[in-house]
């Protein structure tokens, strides 16, 4: 047993030998500890200009760009159906016919109701038009009464004045001159009262009566606009009980049938438009301050094995999600071919406000990142130098350098852990 421990000893340190002679060949070409005259072996990139887009990438669940509910707003029996669950119809188009007998009805009794009222509006408002005629009529009557009132009046007291003044001289007896006051005082009372009746007849009774006449057209016109009203309500039911299609889009739900009460607010059908798909994401609060209405998005649905549709960010919800804590964002994507269909799962890559043109940028891996700042090896007539620099955005692949670093210069991106400060003489390798 001895002899065989000490035998596989012996091969295993030839084999060590071998191998290690063999590692010291390959480290004289790859191996970037490597501190000979050869320098340590390291990869390298060009600090260049270009486009760096920061992005986010949520999965979703397309919807219909627009949905809409049909329900009936009158209650009635189906009579007839139009379409069925998958088809697609055109705005306008005729869903459902239901039963109008009982609005139809009530349109003619409103109509009915109008027909009176108009009847009564324009009564009125030929006893508003005689009123003025009328009035004008009563007032030439009773100036003529004054007028022949006026005449009594002045000839009673002519006679009264001259009889009184006989009665005085004894030239007439008392009885004349009695008779002839007596009649004097009739006419003053009778020319006072045609002034009165005068007066009250053209300054009161007048004016009210235009003024009742007045209030009867008013009262007549508002009954007649309520009929009308009622007649239109009417029109409005009768024409409900045929549906038509809010929007363009495939029926995607039918909860009806013929023969079926349709009550005032059920469900009928559900119209999806797919022209125009949308998917609903959640977005961290690091995430939202970046994305605005308008923005680019990138989407791909392996199901229908699309990739790269180009997107448009539609709604950017400003509160959080009281439940996740997040923040909703919708992405539409055009589906005019009919190519995508709603339910289907989509990967949504958002391009932020982050995004940069025209920045200077150097590979990730160019970069060393410590407390005390970020820093890059810049290779110069074959060693590496240590400098600090600012960094800017990232696309996950490239960062933006916005100092320290000029355009064209060779960045040090593999090997850098192995070079120091006294050993950082690079060998540049593929």
């Amino acid at each position: 047993m001895n002899t065989f421990k000490k035998a596989a000893a012996i091969i295993l340190a030839m084999a060590l030998a071998v191998s290690v002679a063999g590692c010291t060949s390959v480290q004289d070409a790859t191996d970037p500890t490597d501190a000979t005259e050869a320098g340590i072996n390291v990869t390298v990139a060009e600090a260049v200009v270009r486009d760096i887009e920061t992005t986010a990438t949520y999965t979703g669940e397309l919807i219909a760009g627009e949905t809409a509910y049909v329900t009936s707003k009158v209650s009635a029996k189906v009579e007839r159906i139009n379409v069925d669950l998958g088809d697609w119809v055109d705005e306008g188009d005729v869903l459902v016919i239901l039963d109008d007998s009982d609005y139809s009805r009530q349109l003619t009794q409103a109509k009915a109701g109008y027909s009176q009222a108009d009847a009564a509006y324009q009564s009125a408002v030929t006893a508003r038009d005689n009123v003025d005629g009328v009035n004008k009529q009563t007032e030439v009557q009773l100036a003529q009464a004054v007028a022949t009132a006026e005449i009594g009046y002045n000839d009673a007291k002519t006679n009264y004045e001259r009889q009184k003044e006989l009665y005085e001289k004894g030239a007439v007896s008392l009885v004349v001159f009695e008779s002839a006051k007596s009649a004097y005082e009739s006419a003053s009372l009778a020319y006072e009262g045609a002034k009165n009746s005068y007066d009250i007849t053209v300054n009161v009774l007048g004016p009210g009566n235009k003024k009742s006449a007045e209030s009867g057209v008013t009262t007549a016109k508002a009954a007649l606009s309520t009929a009308s009203v009622a007649v239109d309500q009417a029109k409005a039911m009768v024409a409900e009980t045929v549906i038509k299609a809010p929007i363009s889009g495939y029926i995607s739900s039918k909860n009806i049938a013929i023969g079926q009460f349709a009550a005032a607010g059920t469900p009928l059908f559900t119209i999806s438009d797919t022209s125009e798909l949308a998917v609903e994401i959640k977005v961290t609060e690091s995430v939202v301050p970046h994305l605005t209405r308008g923005g680019e998005a990138i989407v791909s649905v392996s199901a229908a094995g699309m990739d790269e549709i180009e997107g448009e960010i539609s709604l950017v919800n400003p509160v959080k999600d009281a439940v996740s804590g997040m923040y909703v964002v919708r992405v539409s994507i055009d589906n005019d071919e009919d190519e995508i269909k709603a339910g289907m799962f989509a990967d949504v890559t958002l391009i932020t406000e982050q995004s940069e043109s025209d920045a200077l940028c150097v590979p990730d891996t160019a970069i060393v990142q410590t407390e005390e700042g970020n820093y890059i090896y810049v290779v110069t007539d074959g060693y590496a130098q240590l400098r600090y620099v600012e960094c800017g955005v990232s696309d996950g692949e490239y960062t933006q350098i916005v100092d320290g670093v000029e355009e064209g210069e060779t960045v040090v991106c593999d090997g850098k852990e192995y070079i120091s400060e006294t050993n950082n003489y690079v060998n540049i390798v593929e």
